[in-house]
């Protein structure tokens, strides 16, 4: 698998300040952590996730994209905000009602992902559809077959088999040209595991690692450069990559 760096892949400089701004925001509102030092979101190790994903959908003008794993919605706000981008169905283990402590802007907030969205002031949110995981099922898959242009698994990172399952899901879910990306490969065991016998199995697809933490911030967050870890972008038509250099 190859290695590419997140600024040698999609350098910072060509994104446009006001893009910027935007995905600045979303990150204060859904990325953070409780840290009472911390004012400024560069500072945040790890936020170039959401870039990562919005790279991808721009470059390569996905229309729409599945996600496993919302969290607290921050890829699936971050790809929205692009005009060309049409859809997004994103699920999660916690009902989008859920009321739970979690931090917004580095300060302690007690809410849901409900609260999160209404807190979201781009209209481009309203792309988005939150799903319980239990709405993943033959129905949607059937009804939803081949329908998307990208998908991100975000969700399990301990169980093989469940991991493994939401790439099955995401191989029918995505169409013939479509991109899965998976995270955190290099910093969880058992994700790695699940990536790396995918790529022996399905080996006629392109595999990109990017590691990004630190790649953009790093004089921010005070974090190194990550190395030997980071998203897995999987191309299942090889050209597609290749064609976009």
């Amino acid at each position: 698998m190859e290695t590419i760096k997140l600024n040698e892949l999609y350098p910072y400089e060509k994104l446009e300040p006001s893009e910027t701004e935007k995905l600045f925001e979303i990150n204060k509102i859904t990325k953070t952590r409780v840290d009472s030092k911390k004012t400024n979101i560069r500072e945040h190790y790890g936020i170039e996730q959401s870039f990562v994903l919005y790279n991808v959908a721009k470059k390569y003008k996905c229309k729409n994209m599945v996600e496993i794993g919302t969290g607290r919605g921050t890829g699936s706000y971050s790809v929205s905000l692009l005009d060309h981008v049409k859809r997004v169905d994103t699920f999660d283990i916690i009902e989008h009602t859920k009321k739970v402590p979690m931090a917004v802007n580095f300060k302690s907030f007690y809410g849901s992902n409900k609260d999160l969205y209404n807190m979201i002031k781009y209209d481009e949110k309203s792309k988005i559809n939150f799903k319980h995981i239990n709405e993943l099922n033959s129905v949607y898959l059937k009804n939803n077959e081949n329908k998307f242009d990208m998908a991100f698994i975000d969700g399990n990172h301990t169980n093989y088999n469940i991991i493994m399952n939401d790439f099955k899901n995401c191989l029918k879910l995505t169409n013939d040209e479509g991109i899965i990306v998976f995270d955190d490969y290099g910093n969880f065991p058992v994700v790695t595991r699940v990536v790396n016998d995918i790529m022996e199995k399905y080996s006629d697809f392109k595999y990109i690692m990017v590691p990004f933490r630190g790649h953009y911030f790093k004089e921010w967050s005070k974090g190194e450069e990550e190395e030997g870890s980071g998203e897995v972008l999987c191309f299942k038509k090889k050209e597609i990559f290749s064609n976009n250099l």
